[in-house]
């Protein structure tokens, strides 16, 4: 058992007008159950949290964002 998912977003500077897209794939897996189904949800949405995170923060500091992550 396990958890899929695949999210998008773009990032927009508005003070250069770049725009950044990204993506982000992850398979986390996960015990038999709705707990654990639930729980394996929790740790895609941390894990999809720190790259949306990690790449705002590139783009503020004037590095490219490694938004292509799987």
């Amino acid at each position: 058992n396990r958890v899929d998912a695949s999210f998008t977003w773009t990032l927009r500077r508005t003070d250069e007008g770049a725009v950044i897209g990204c993506q982000f794939s992850i398979s986390e897996p996960v015990e038999s159950g709705f707990d654990a189904l639930a729980k394996g949800a929790q740790r895609v949405t941390a894990k999809l949290a720190d790259a949306i995170a990690g790449s705002v923060a590139a783009v503020q500091a004037s590095h490219s964002p490694p938004c292509s992550v799987a």
